[in-house]
Parts: C-alpha cells; sequence; structure tokens
C-alpha cells in the first residue's frame, strides 16, 4: 500500500507562503483506458511551502499510513526534485502554468524503483480542487493502471477531524 502514497503526494504542489494547505479526497484506480475500475480510497494531505527554503513539504495519510514527502526545487527554475524518506521513489514535477509558487497546472515523472514502474501524467489546480490523471507504466513501456485523484480544499479544522478519524497501522 505504500505505493499508493506516491500518488497521492503528487497532487499537485500548489499554493504560497507558509501556511499550510489541507486537502481532502479520493484517489480512483482503473485499467489504462478507464473502463475497468480497481478501486478507490481517500486520502488527506497536508501542504507546506516555504518559498525562502525552496522546497515544498506534503504529509500524507492514506489507509492509515502517513508519509512525508519533500520537493526540493531546481536552481530556481519551475522543477522540483521530488524523494520521499523511505525512498519508495524519485523524480520531478515541472510545473507549466501560472506565478511562481502559485502555479495550476504541472507534470510528473516519477520512479519507483522497487516496483519498477514509472508514474507519469498531469495535473492542475481549479477553484481550490487538485484534480489530477497518472499512469504507471511497466519496463516495457506499457500502461498498467490509470490513477485520477480529485481533492478539495479543506479548513484544517475539517482536516484535523478526518486526520485525527483515520487511524494509523499502529492504532493511533
Amino acid at each position: 500500500m505504500r505505493l499508493l502514497f506516491v500518488f497521492v503526494f503528487l497532487l499537485g504542489l500548489v499554493s504560497c507562503g507558509v501556511k499550510p494547505k489541507y486537502y481532502y479526497g479520493e484517489v480512483q484506480f482503473s485499467s489504462p483506458d478507464g473502463k475497468i475500475f480497481y478501486g478507490s480510497t481517500k486520502s488527506l494531505v497536508k501542504r507546506q511551502i516555504l518559498e525562502k527554503e525552496a522546497k515544498i513539504i506534503e504529509t500524507v495519510k492514506q489507509d492509515g499510513q502517513i508519509i512525508p514527502t519533500i520537493l526540493f526545487r531546481k536552481n530556481n527554475t519551475n522543477e522540483f526534485i521530488a524523494s520521499s524518506a523511505d525512498e519508495d521513489f524519485t523524480g520531478g514535477i515541472i510545473f507549466e502554468e501560472g506565478e511562481d509558487w502559485k502555479w495550476t497546472k504541472w507534470k510528473y515523472n516519477i520512479f519507483l524503483p522497487k516496483e519498477k514502474l514509472i508514474l507519469i501524467g498531469k495535473g492542475e489546480l481549479l477553484n481550490n480542487i487538485i484534480k489530477t490523471e497518472k499512469f504507471l507504466i511497466d519496463e516495457k513501456g506499457e500502461k498498467k493502471v490509470k490513477l485520477t485523484e480529485e481533492l478539495k480544499e479543506l479548513k484544517k479544522k475539517e482536516f484535523t477531524k478526518l486526520w485525527n478519524k483515520q487511524k494509523t497501522k499502529d492504532g493511533e
């Protein structure tokens, strides 16, 4: 299930300032053409934009697991290098539209070494809703799974209530 975190963390990396943003929504998994539904899960995401440090920190809670992710800005460009603390993935995100730290569209290119898969896709922020479409691709270049997400921004109080309601694997 740790693989699911990769998909959620890569939701969209948009916001400004150092005040955290909070999101909640659903990730759906299907065949690459979207015709066969494989399942879904609920996701909580806390995002902190640290402009002065040129990084974005995301904390995701999904299926009772928590994973922090850090994105480092590359040489003051619109490209960010992404990695997880447990080295489940590496890669990048390129923002395509919007002002610095207020991006509205982006693309993903992430490598998942343990699974030997690549995750590619796109995302956008519109009316405080993050929508993404991503694909898992195998070593042969074939699309294996389609992931779609829709996350709505929440107030901190609503987010905290949902966070506390979703138990972690160790019962916390």
